[in-house]
C-alpha cells in the first residue's frame, strides 16, 4: 500500500514537471509559427512592393505606345475619335487587363486629361490593386505623359477629301492639297500655300518667352525644326484626336510655312499661317513677316496682329 502511494507521488511529481515543460514547448511552437507567419507576410509585402514599382515604371511607356497606335490609326483611316478620353481609358484598361490577368493584379485607368499646367503633357490617373495570400494593397497614382514625338492628326483629317498627305521623318508636305482646301473655303491668295510644309511630329519650342522669335535667326531655327508652341486658342492633343483645331483646354499651335516666293518688298494679305487658324471654320487673314531671303526668294509666314505680338512682331 505504501509502495503504491509512493508510486502515485512519483507520478504526480512527474506530471507537475511535465506541465511547465509542455507550456514552454507550446510557447516555443507558437513563437516559431508567429516568426514564420511574420516572415511570410514580409516576403509577400516585399513582392507586392516590387510588383507595384515595376508597374509604375512601365506605365509611361505603355500609355505612350497606346497613344502612338491610336494616332497612327486616326491618320491612316482619316477618322477622328468621338470621345478621346473615353476611348483611351477603354483601350488602356483592356491592355492592362491583358498584361496582368494571371498575376492577381488589377490596374485601372480612371481619368485622362490634358495637364492644365503644361499643354505638352497628358495627365493620367490610375489605381493599382494587388492581392497576395491574405495581403491586399491598393494605391492611387498619377502619370504625366509627354506628347512630344507624337504625330498631329489634324492636317490629315482636315484635308482628307484630297490626296493623302506625304511626309518624311519630320515634315508634312502639302503639295497642292492645302491650297485646294483653302480655295474651297473661298479665301484669298491661297496660291502661297502651294507646296507648304508643317511638322509631322510634335516638338516643343525651346525659345521662351515667345517674343524671342522677333530675332530672325530664332524664327528661322524654329521653322526649320518644326516646333510647336503653347496656345490658349489652339486645340490640346486629346481634342486633336477628335479632329478639333480649337478647344476650351490649354492647347498647342504651330506654323504652316508657305512656299518661298519672290516678294520684292510687297505685302501679302492671306490666311494666317497658324495651324488652328488655317483649319478653323472662321479663318482670318494676316500679313507676311519675312525672316530670310535667299537667291531672290523670300521666306516668310503670315501673321495677324495678335500672333505678331505673341511672337515679338517678327
Amino acid at each position: 500500500m505504501k509502495k503504491n502511494q509512493k508510486g502515485y507521488i512519483i507520478n504526480a511529481t512527474t506530471l507537475l514537471l511535465l506541465i511547465p515543460l509542455s507550456i514552454i514547448g507550446i510557447t516555443i511552437i507558437n513563437q516559431n509559427n508567429s516568426i514564420n507567419e511574420t516572415t511570410v507576410h514580409s516576403i509577400h509585402s516585399k513582392t507586392i512592393n516590387y510588383q507595384t514599382k515595376d508597374i509604375k515604371q512601365n506605365m509611361n511607356s505603355e500609355i505612350k505606345e497606346t497613344l502612338i497606335q491610336t494616332t497612327n490609326k486616326i491618320i491612316t483611316t482619316k477618322t477622328p475619335l468621338k470621345n478621346s478620353t473615353e476611348y483611351l481609358i477603354n483601350e488602356l484598361n483592356r491592355k492592362m487587363k491583358e498584361i496582368y490577368k494571371t498575376k492577381n493584379i488589377i490596374v485601372t485607368i480612371t481619368d485622362i486629361k490634358t495637364n492644365p499646367d503644361d499643354s505638352f503633357q497628358i495627365k493620367v490617373q490610375y489605381t493599382i490593386k494587388i492581392e497576395k495570400e491574405r495581403i491586399k494593397q491598393e494605391e492611387e497614382n498619377t502619370e504625366y505623359i509627354d506628347i512630344e514625338k507624337l504625330s498631329d492628326p489634324i492636317p490629315h483629317l482636315e484635308t482628307k477629301q484630297y490626296e493623302t498627305l506625304k511626309h518624311d521623318q519630320n515634315t508634312i508636305k502639302y503639295e497642292n492639297q492645302l491650297q485646294k482646301y483653302l480655295k474651297n473655303k473661298k479665301l484669298n491668295n491661297t496660291e502661297i500655300y502651294q507646296n507648304a510644309t508643317s511638322p509631322y511630329y510634335i516638338t516643343k519650342c525651346p525659345y521662351t518667352p515667345y517674343t524671342q522669335h522677333k530675332n530672325k535667326n530664332i524664327i528661322k531655327n524654329c521653322l526649320q525644326n518644326k516646333y510647336y508652341h503653347e496656345s490658349k486658342d489652339g486645340a490640346c492633343y486629346l481634342c486633336r484626336l477628335e479632329g478639333k483645331s480649337n478647344c476650351p483646354h490649354y492647347g498647342i499651335e504651330t506654323f504652316i510655312q508657305p512656299n518661298s516666293i519672290e516678294l520684292n518688298n510687297t505685302t501679302i494679305n492671306a490666311t494666317c499661317s497658324i495651324d488652328h487658324v488655317i483649319f478653323n471654320e472662321n479663318s482670318y487673314p494676316g500679313e507676311n513677316k519675312t525672316y530670310a531671303e535667299y537667291n531672290n526668294s523670300s521666306y516668310y509666314i503670315i501673321l495677324d496682329n495678335a500672333h505678331s505680338k505673341k511672337y515679338g512682331t517678327i
